[in-house]
């Protein structure tokens, strides 16, 4: 049995008396949820074999890291910062 119809038009029908437009999609959901991990630090690999994606190349393109985040590893990258002069 595929619960994937059901959720998403609960989905739309949530969506709908919230006033929210475009509706949300089971993907949205799924494209978030792996942006997080990715985010909050969980290698892609393991990233890639959740969405059970063959190619991490497919992840890589599926995961939009945000602004925040690319700055944030930046920051960390920055080793000149931390020796003393």
């Amino acid at each position: 049995m595929n619960a994937e119809p059901a959720f998403r038009k609960r989905l739309r029908t949530v969506s709908h008396s919230l006033l929210i437009a475009p509706y949300l999609t089971p993907h949205q959901f799924r494209h978030s949820a792996a942006t997080l991990l990715i985010e909050e630090g969980v290698d892609i690999r393991i990233v890639q074999r959740l969405l059970g994606h063959a190619s991490i190349s497919t992840t890589e393109i599926y995961t939009k890291v945000s602004d925040n985040s690319l700055v944030a590893a930046i920051e960390r990258a920055d080793t000149l910062s931390q020796v003393d002069f």
